[in-house]
């Protein structure tokens, strides 16, 4: 069985929600962004949701990944 990894097993401390340590808005807004993220996968592979709803969900996200992974990629 596939273990599911999510934002939050890379990032399992807090430290970024620390008063000590002031993040701007949008940083914070982003970080909550990908946490919610998670939340797509189980939505896509879920029978119950509607099979116009998983491939709306599904080339939404394509579209986020591939843009992320530019990112990454320094291709911005």
């Amino acid at each position: 069985m596939l273990e599911q990894i999510t934002f939050s097993d890379l990032d399992p401390s807090p430290e970024w929600q620390t008063l000590e340590r002031r993040r701007t808005p949008d940083v914070l807004a982003a970080f909550n962004l990908i946490r919610e993220c998670e939340r797509v996968l189980p939505l896509v592979c879920d029978p119950g949701v509607e099979a116009e709803d998983r491939a709306m969900l599904l080339r939404a996200a394509e579209k986020l990944y591939a843009t992320l992974g530019m990112v990454l990629d320094g291709k911005n």
